[in-house]
């Protein structure tokens, strides 16, 4: 969805995915006669690279390796170099074996006929082939980047910094030059959500103020866009008549690349430092805390043995690849939950296809106003304990004379006023859900399967 959406705003033709994909799905092929088929386009497109920058042969080269069998050692190398060739070569050999390899695959693809589709169209609008090459390249995210800074950082604490690099000059020049196809994006998730509103009913100011705070933005975090979590237009069905909203961030190119949520205050969310892997291994294993959360790990005593086993499990849940079905990993889980009705307090019921639909990015929730409430009164609570922790500090600072009585005071009169604000903040929250005036759906549907029993 989101390649459709990019491919419209660099302003390239959807008349040419179709010939892309026909070309690059026959090329190399025999066709009924036994006569391997040659595409003119297709090997133009790969002469002048249009297919050399895409995210599988660009940002995984540097973790693929050779064929050669990885206990052969070499006894001029060190045992380290040994370890690390040993492990690459049985990441290459996972690879070829891995039926997950197959997706690589077909990510690829799609990658490259929405290149090939811009390459197409530059060419039908007069552009001679070297340029019409490039800005395939560019206009889907080219990889391939030398800035030592940014190449640094995406191989440390960012390493999802590539597409950002790479997509926030896209969305800025497409701001400057072709400014009407945000107002029909924006103009089209209004509209999306206005049918949402009308067909489904409720109330949606009382719905969205008791939404957690990452799910209430607007794309690329600007208020005249629509809302990231989109109001839509599907009927009530059954006694509890819950509302129905999509998360289309991921539907959207950049995302949430504007985003301010994370550990780090006021850093847009390609910018907040994960460390990839070395990052899930320090954070929770070595210091407790998980950074995807915000939190620190619960269950922790304060007892080393006991906490390593706490952190351990965390660790290696986080290593479990999120795909459906896939035993212990989290899409799996919500299917089992869905599946055995397990209910919570916090979070709205589940169908077993809803949940399917999460897992494929389909990001539905329902919005229970109940369990929204009861959500936003724990998001409050945290909130407040953490000013009330530092208000703890504080006071131990004064019993050990590090502060005097006076600066004390006003340090804690500082916490108590952002506490009064939070609170009367999500007063007004729970107030608009208190007064919430529910709509009813513009065709009720709600007894449709109890009447045909």
């Amino acid at each position: 969805m989101s390649n459709f959406v990019l491919h419209d705003l660099v302003d390239a033709d959807y008349k040419f995915l179709r010939p892309a994909w026909r070309a690059l799905t026959t090329h190399g092929k025999k066709n009924k006669t036994g006569k391997i088929q040659r595409s003119s386009l297709v090997e133009a497109a790969t002469k002048h690279g249009v297919f050399d920058a895409d995210f599988v042969t660009t940002e995984l080269k540097n973790i693929q390796a050779g064929t050669k069998f990885p206990y052969n050692f070499n006894d001029k190398l060190d045992p380290f170099n040994h370890s690390i060739n040993a492990a690459r070569n049985v990441y290459d050999d996972v690879l070829k074996k891995n039926v997950l390899t197959k997706l690589t695959d077909w990510y690829r693809f799609e990658d490259s006929v929405f290149r090939l589709s811009v390459f197409q169209d530059r060419l039908a609008k007069g552009w001679d082939m070297a340029d019409a090459a490039l800005d395939a390249r560019k206009a889907f995210i080219d990889y391939n980047i030398d800035a030592p800074a940014i190449n640094w950082m995406r191989n440390t604490i960012t390493p999802f910094l590539a597409y950002t690099y790479r997509v926030i000059p896209i969305l800025a020049e497409t701001a400057i030059v072709r400014p009407w196809k945000y107002f029909k994006w924006g103009a089209l998730g209004y509209g999306l959500n206005k049918m949402g509103d009308l067909v489904s009913g409720g109330d949606e100011e009382a719905e969205r103020a008791l939404m957690p705070e990452r799910k209430r933005g607007h794309f690329f975090g600007m208020p005249f866009l629509p809302h990231r979590n989109v109001k839509v237009p599907v009927p009530k069905f059954g006694k509890d008549q819950q509302s129905y909203y999509v998360d289309l961030t991921r539907w959207v190119p950049g995302g949430d690349v504007l985003a301010l949520e994370g550990t780090v205050p006021g850093l847009p969310a390609p910018l907040q430092p994960s460390g990839g892997l070395a990052g899930e291994t320090i954070f929770p294993l070595l210091v407790g805390y998980d950074l995807f959360r915000q939190e620190k790990i619960k269950g922790q005593t304060g007892i080393a043995s006991e906490d390593f086993k706490v952190r351990w499990d965390t660790f290696t849940d986080k290593l479990i690849p999120n795909i459906p079905f896939l035993p212990g990993s989290y899409s799996s889980k919500r299917l089992e939950t869905a599946r055995k009705g397990l209910d919570s307090p916090y979070r709205a019921s589940q169908s077993e296809f809803a949940a399917l639909a999460n897992t494929l990015g389909f990001k539905i929730q329902y919005a229970d106003l109940k369990k929204l409430k009861a959500g936003k009164v724990l998001e409050l609570k945290r909130k407040i304990q953490g000013f009330k922790e530092q208000i703890n500090i504080i006071r131990n600072e004064y019993r050990r004379g590090l502060v005097n009585k006076d600066s004390a005071k006003e340090k804690i009169k500082v916490l108590a006023n952002k506490i009064r604000e939070q609170a009367a903040k999500y007063d007004v929250y729970f107030d608009t859900a208190d007064s919430a005036n529910m709509k009813e759906p513009l065709v009720d549907v709600s007894n449709l399967f109890e009447k045909k029993k």
